[in-house]
């Protein structure tokens, strides 16, 4: 909340600084009241005196903060002597009865068991804040109370009507921490009380289902909105009952069109681009991005020199800007989207190490998959005793998509971490060495059916085809070849299980492999050789 004070008193874009006098008055009153040793609360205070930055136009009552509260305060208290601190927050609070705060007044004057009392209110707010437990987040929470009234006054009354248009609003990152919970689950329990402010709260996260909810459930449809759009979707605030969630309208985020996208590209490229070349870039954008905006936005980033793309991946390899240096969009990327998110419930001696583990796992299909990969000693060190399913809660409990045919749930972040895996194009050893470990998991059990891949032969030749190539799938494949038609569904459903495997970086082959076959063998594997690779391109 002081970071959010600290901001609103440094902006100085249009209307200039937000003060803050409300939340200043419940943190000094805090700080009077935790027995803190001379100098340790002159620098507390100190602290706080950017939040009252003198600007042009400066009322008496700032004035009088400025030049009072803390000299009221520092000045008076002694180290750990309790009649004193009480002495000073007596001062503190006469000084505020003196200088006509009457917007702080009531807001305190509304703290529980105040009795419109300012004075009480703060002495109960600080009393509160050092109990800990229930009384502390109670106090935490009226504090942003305090604040958002802070916002809500800079944007009501003439004054703000010459400077400030339109409503107040607060956007939250990474709602689904834990700062960002406690922060909207304070706004939401005011508001279902029935304390209102106009500010706008708008908290961004990326798990589907918003944690601060979770005990909630909700029964209406989340909205959807499109940036092309000329309206948002329409929506009332329901009766509160006592339920949080009926303050909160949930939307998935909007995805980039196609036209969005190509428009991006038209921008970062400049002049008129070669047409073959932009519809590749715009091809390799659209289908690593997902469409979601700030993949695409380091994508396009990376694509505005239009490079040759002998596969989409390659695009990867594109420099991109991350605090000033030039770095892969690869690097950048996953800088961005894993290193700055860790999990949050991941063990602290994990950090250095979720991302190498993240990479190495991007090969695996399955739970089962996974655990295989982590039992190899090659593996087993860097897991540092994880297991598969603590990393696969940890990806969910991140907001990472799930899916049945790979561990890592999210297409683009797969590309992203294959393609730090396999690293330059005539590299790729830790890739190899990876898919030919779990060619030989599933190749040394029984034959049986795969969920993923109906069986777990055709789950193994997947990984062989990427380490060591396609010879023992053309095998496999003819030797099983329906005859008469009998079993061609499940013969088809096999080809097609063999084709989803990734393609190795560097000069892609598929291309001349559909038409002139390089396996040695009958005429009808010659035939599967150029079948299979045709399909593996689509």
């Amino acid at each position: 909340m002081y970071d959010i004070a600290l901001r609103m008193s440094e902006w100085e874009g249009p209307g200039g600084a937000l003060p803050t006098p409300r939340f200043f008055a419940g943190m000094a009153a805090i700080a009077a009241g935790a027995r803190l040793r001379r100098r340790e609360l002159e620098q507390e205070l100190e602290r706080y005196r950017s939040l009252l930055r003198p600007r042009r136009a400066l009322g008496r009552f700032m004035r009088n903060l400025l030049t009072g509260y803390l000299s009221a305060l520092a000045g008076v208290v002694a180290p750990a002597a309790a009649p004193l601190v009480g002495a000073g927050l007596t001062e503190f609070l006469e000084k505020l009865a003196s200088t006509g705060a009457e917007p702080v007044r009531a807001t305190y004057g509304d703290y529980p068991g105040a009795a419109g009392s300012a004075g009480t209110g703060l002495r109960l707010l600080a009393h509160d804040f050092q109990q800990g437990g229930e009384e502390r987040k109670f106090a935490e929470g009226f504090l942003f109370r305090a604040l958002r009234e802070d916002l809500d006054a800079a944007y009501t009354g003439l004054g703000a009507a010459l400077n400030r248009v339109g409503r107040p609003a607060v956007l939250l990152q990474h709602a689904n921490w834990p700062v960002g919970r406690r922060l909207l689950t304070a706004a939401l329990a005011d508001r279902a009380d029935g304390h209102r402010e106009r500010t706008v709260l708008v908290a961004g996260e990326r798990v589907g289902e918003p944690l601060f909810l979770a005990d909630e459930p909700r029964t209406e449809e989340r909205a959807h909105y499109r940036p092309d759009q000329e309206e948002p979707p329409g929506w009332q605030r329901l009766p509160a009952r006592g339920r949080l969630g009926q303050g909160v309208l949930l939307l998935r985020m909007p995805l980039l069109t196609t036209e969005h996208i190509h428009k991006e590209l038209q921008q970062h490229t400049g002049g008129a681009p070669e047409a073959a070349r932009l519809r590749r870039a715009q091809s390799a954008v659209h289908r690593l991005s997902g469409r979601r905006p700030r993949m695409v936005q380091r994508l396009v980033e990376a694509a505005g020199e239009l490079p040759e793309l002998d596969n989409d991946r390659e695009l990867l390899d594109q420099p991109a800007g991350l605090d000033g240096a030039p770095l892969a969009v690869r690097d950048v990327l996953l800088a961005e989207l894993v290193l700055r998110q860790l999990p949050e419930r991941l063990p602290a001696e994990h950090d250095d190490r979720w991302l190498d583990l993240l990479t190495q796992l991007s090969v695996a299909h399955t739970g089962d998959c996974a655990r295989a990969l982590l039992r190899s000693p090659e593996l087993e060190q860097l897991a540092g005793g994880l297991t598969a399913d603590e990393v696969g809660r940890f990806l969910h409990e991140s907001g990472w998509p799930a899916c049945e045919r790979h561990f890592i749930g999210d297409f683009g972040l797969r590309q992203l971490l294959m393609s730090r895996l396999h690293g330059p194009p005539e590299a790729g050893t830790a890739w190899r060495r990876n898919h030919s470990l779990l060619h030989t998991h599933y190749r040394s059990r029984a034959e049986s059916p795969d969920r993923a891949f109906g069986t777990t032969a055709a789950h193994g030749l997947n990984h062989d085809l990427v380490a060591n190539g396609p010879e023992r799938a053309v095998h496999h494949l003819a030797a099983r070849f329906p005859a008469d038609g009998v079993g061609a569904e499940e013969w088809c459903d096999q080809l097609l299980a063999l084709a989803q495997a990734p393609s190795p970086g560097g000069l892609d082959e598929r291309h001349a492999r559909m038409t002139v076959a390089r396996v040695e063998g009958t005429r009808l594997e010659r035939q599967l050789d150029e079948l299979l690779h045709a399909v593996w391109l689509c």
